[in-house]
């Protein structure tokens, strides 16, 4: 408290401390001290008013306590320029007049330039080390006065932000006192990629409904930009639709690939290729510098929604990247920016006003304290959070993140899920509208319709809920929505008729609001009020406790009013019938009128909504992942029976007799069938049957042969399956070449565009079964017929030889062959029955054998295998060879297999002394000579069995 004792002595500093107590009753201890020390940090001192000044300002800067219900529209008409709002009572300002006027403050304090710092640096900045800093500037040539400071370097600089490295005593010395500086601070600037793999469920987001009961609502038209590392345009999910872009940097990463699958693959690879809007055009971003793109640069590549699955580091204020995020998302009204909230969910703020609060205040990147992006979380398949997915508050107690989408892999995959989404509606409205939906109305409908998960009602975990892609679009073509713009006290109002058989009213105002300045105390710049009444009774919004504890932050909402959010949301469970009327009113609004969307929707009594299956899904969804039937239910009873058929209803098979219709999902371990099936839910004396799905897995697929000219596919049979249709991969889809009912087809290469391939079965009762994984034929063999053949195993009887084959089909017969006097003689005929072809020679020859096989066809082609060799010794039971042998070489010991424990071999010279003793471990053993002396030898292998003598000629 330096600085205040130093200027306000005595009684003054004790008052002063107890208006800023008086100011804060909801401010934890912690809170009120770091609030405390960056006002007495600024408040003036001669000592830290020095630096580099281009001219003298004709006004300087106060700290104004403003007096209660001063509205910010009266600071801009009395000329008064906001510098940063500290919080909501305390402001930097500058007078454009003569004289402050009175009316509008309590108090008022000269202030030097520290206030330009961000409160880390200010309260616990390392004076002397050389750091990267982010400086905001108002006038474009104060990158070259600061780019004469010898101690300072300038690593970039792009609308007004610059990076400069340099030490914090020079930035307080030589540069915020710079006029056109407004803001110093530290952001981190390596982004990081937040999610490790793809993990493709559109289920749990309704998009599946989408694409069965509106297929031709695909993305086609709208391009969705890709802000990271390029993305594989060769992948066959995305090929033929990537925009070239000058903006996109660096080597083609998975993640990047992965994320615009997600979003927009087109499903050639497999069903977890397909992505949300498989027909939209995708084009790729660099994210170096962790700012927006440019205007013209949306613009020129037509591209009105992006996705942004990374992060930095948990960075609890609202900076340089924050504030550019939010003026891009004003400058392009139709543009809309979907974040990943982050993989931080269990980790602990070290800064900030939630620092020490574990597992809250999480996310990763100060660009995600915008207000006018959509932050998204993750939840599981049922709409439970997961423990890695980054939670809020903002750093001013904001909801973060806004929605919640599918992902048990990383938030990178839900926010690429979420901005698919928002391509279909941009579609959507396109077609019925002529012209791109402005994001808020997207942002209002996205979250309006979500579903509730993770804690009842709003929280900091899950925002608003989980995103419902089918329920978005039926809002969206049907209007639920109003929009309106409004000024300061202003009031519109907007009528509503509830029928008597709505549960569950929903009502949510969204705005985009004019971006806040760099280390903004809070964010919210124009604050729009909502209400809901009928018939005399009121209802405000639901508001979360973002007081800096952990109880508080976690407890349940409550209705108020907001001034904090730029989101408002009104809910009623059990609204009565009637005409409600929605009141928004310009309650604070510092910049002028104030657009805004608002959207509404209810739910029916006594209906029962199957969500998953629809008509076009499989059972399991991929083949593999545990599914889950899910629905919607607003029936009074809150058990049912769950039930499928196989025949057509004929038959029905009990599933679970008592199933909790709240749940809304239940995990089914689908039989391993390939069929057509039928669900159904019993409720009382009520039928809710699904619609018609498969029960299928994909069929595994291999090549039988890959000869020079020709190709065997071939695949195993399946029950229930008419046919089989094998596609090719031309262009950018798979197009279908033979439809046929065998389980192989021979392909001559002449006819193939490409080697990529996939099977789908064609089921008996009608539709398609899962298809196979794309494949590419010369990666899975590269084998004519023969894959392999070798000796499996030597006997004291013979020889067992083992041929592995691609495929029997085609094959006349196999002729097996061994060398003899440099002549190879048939010694086997095999008509093959398998593709495992075992043969066993049982009169080998005494050493070395050679043998071949050689495959006939009845057109009179052959396949002739690589010779494989093999030693073999019956009588006598031991060979030692070659002999004669340098003494350079090896000596090789072949025997039979002997009951004897030990077997020891000798080498003696004429004279009977032993030159030689080695122990044998096995029947095929390699002895050094070890640069014996010439001459001729005797040797002897002892055994239990006997002793065996020969000569050996060692040269």
């Amino acid at each position: 408290m330096y600085y205040l004792k130093k200027l306000i002595p005595g009684k003054k500093l004790v008052f002063l401390l107890w208006v800023l107590l008086m100011a804060y009753p909801t401010l934890n201890f912690a809170q009120q001290r770091n609030l405390d020390a960056v006002l007495a940090k600024i408040i003036k001192s001669p000592d830290v008013n020095q630096g580099l000044r281009t001219q003298p300002t004709s006004q300087q800067p106060f700290l104004i306590k403003i007096k209660p219900g001063v509205k910010k529209e009266s600071l801009i008409t009395n000329g008064i320029t906001v510098l940063r709002t500290i919080d909501q009572h305390y402001l930097i300002v500058k007078p454009t007049k003569s004289a402050l006027s009175q009316t509008l403050y309590e108090e008022k304090w000269t202030v030097n330039h520290l206030w330009k710092l961000s409160d880390e640096l200010l309260l616990h900045g390392d004076q002397t080390t050389r750091q990267t800093f982010t400086i905001s500037v108002s006038d474009p040539s104060v990158p070259g006065i600061l780019s004469a400071i010898p101690q300072l370097s300038i690593l970039s600089s792009k609308n007004n932000i610059l990076t400069v490295t340099t030490t914090l005593e020079t930035i307080i010395n030589k540069v915020i006192a710079v006029n056109g500086v407004l803001y110093v601070g530290k952001e981190a600037t390596n982004p990081r990629v937040e999610s490790p793999v793809k993990d493709m469920n559109l289920n749990p987001n309704t998009v599946n409904r989408i694409h069965h009961f509106f297929p031709a609502l695909t993305g086609e038209g709208i391009t969705i930009s890709i802000q990271e590392q390029p993305y594989n345009t060769e992948d066959i999910d995305l090929k033929g639709r990537h925009i070239p872009s000058s903006i996109s940097a660096g080597e083609a990463s998975t993640h990047a690939t992965d994320m615009a699958t997600i979003a927009a693959g087109a499903g050639n690879s497999f069903i977890t290729g397909k992505g949300v809007a498989w027909g939209a055009s995708v084009t790729s971003s660099d994210f170096e510098d962790l700012l927006p793109d440019a205007d013209e640069d949306y613009a020129t590549l037509n591209s009105w929604v992006q996705n942004h699955s990374y992060g930095t580091e948990i960075e609890n204020f609202y900076g340089t990247r924050a504030e550019a995020f939010d003026k891009s998302a004003n400058r392009n009204p139709t543009l809309l920016h979907v974040f990943s909230s982050g993989n931080e969910g269990a980790a602990t703020s070290a800064t900030g006003p939630y620092q020490g609060i574990e597992g809250l205040a999480n996310l990763t990147g100060n660009f995600k304290m915008s207000k006018n992006i959509l932050t998204v979380g993750s939840v599981d398949a049922v709409g439970q959070p997961v423990a890695f997915s980054s939670r809020g508050p903002a750093y001013d107690g904001r909801i973060k993140p806004e929605v919640v989408a599918y992902s048990t892999a990383g938030t990178s995959n839900s926010a690429a899920l979420v901005s698919g989404i928002a391509a279909l509606l941009q579609q959507a409205y396109q077609q019925q509208q002529g012209n791109l939906p402005p994001a808020a109305l997207l942002k209002s409908l996205l979250i309006n319709s979500a579903q509730d998960a993770g804690p009842v009602g709003i929280d900091y975990i899950t925002g608003f809920g989980n995103v419902d892609a089918y329920r978005t679009l039926q809002n969206l073509t049907a209007k639920r929505y109003f929009s309106g713009s409004i000024s300061q006290g202003q009031t519109k109002s907007f009528p509503l008729q509830v029928p008597a058989t709505a549960r569950k009213l929903k009502v949510t105002l969204v705005w985009n609001d004019p971006a806040a300045l760099p280390n903004a105390g809070f964010a919210l710049v124009n604050d729009l009020d909502m209400q809901l009444t009928t018939e005399g009774n009121t209802w405000l919004p639901w508001k979360l406790d973002p007081s800096a504890d952990f109880a508080k932050l976690t407890k349940a909402a409550t209705r108020g009013a907001d001034h904090l959010n730029t989101i408002e949301q009104i809910m009623l469970d059990k609204p009565v019938a009637g005409t409600y009327t929605i009141t928004v009113k310009g309650f604070d609004l510092a910049a002028g009128s104030q657009s805004f969307y608002i959207s509404y929707q209810w739910d029916t009594t006594n209906q029962f909504e199957w969500l998953f299956p629809t008509g076009s899904d499989n059972m399991p969804f991929d083949g593999e992942s545990d599914t889950y039937f899910s629905w919607k239910s607003t029936l009074a009873d809150t058990l049912g029976k769950l039930e499928y058929t196989l025949d057509q209803g004929i038959t029905w098979i009990s599933i679970n007799d008592h199933v909790n219709l709240k749940n809304g999902t239940y995990m089914w371990k689908t039989p391993e069938l390939t069929t057509r099936a039928q669900a159904r839910m019993v409720v009382g004396n009520e039928v809710f049957p699904t619609l018609s799905f498969t029960i299928s897995w994909p069929l595994p697929i291999t090549v039988g042969f890959n000869c020079g000219d020709s190709l065997l596919v071939q695949w195993p049979f399946a029950e229930n399956v008419k046919e089989y249709e094998l596609s090719v991969f031309e262009g950018n889809s798979l197009k279908t070449i033979v439809v046929t009912s065998d389980t192989a087809i021979v392909l001559k290469k002449t006819q193939l565009t490409s080697p990529l391939f996939a099977i789908q079965s064609l089921l008996k009762e009608g539709g398609h079964g899962l298809r196979a994984h794309t494949f590419d034929y010369a990666s899975l063999s590269s084998s004519c017929f023969l894959v392999s053949f070798g000796v499996e195993t030597v006997r004291e009887n013979g020889i067992d030889l083992l041929a592995e084959l691609g495929t029997i089909y085609g094959i006349d017969r196999i002729l097996v062959e061994r060398q003899k006097n440099g002549i190879f003689e048939t010694i086997h005929t095999i008509q093959p029955e398998s593709k495992q072809v075992r043969i066993q020679d049982t009169h080998p020859l005494q050493g070395l054998n050679t043998y071949r096989i050689r495959i006939l066809f009845p057109t009179g082609k052959e396949i002739i295998s690589e010779t494989v060799r093999s030693y073999f010794v019956a009588d006598p039971p031991v060979m030692v060879f070659p002999n004669p042998v340098s003494n350079a070489e090896k000596l090789q010991v072949f025997s039979k297999e002997f009951a004897s424990q030990e077997v020891v071999f000798r080498l003696f010279d004429l004279n009977g002394k032993i030159k030689l003793t080695t122990h044998l471990l096995s029947s095929r053993e390699t002895i050094p000579l070890n640069g014996l002396l010439p001459g001729l030898y005797v040797y002897s292998i002892q055994t239990d069995e006997g002793i065996f003598n020969g000569k050996l000629l060692v040269r």
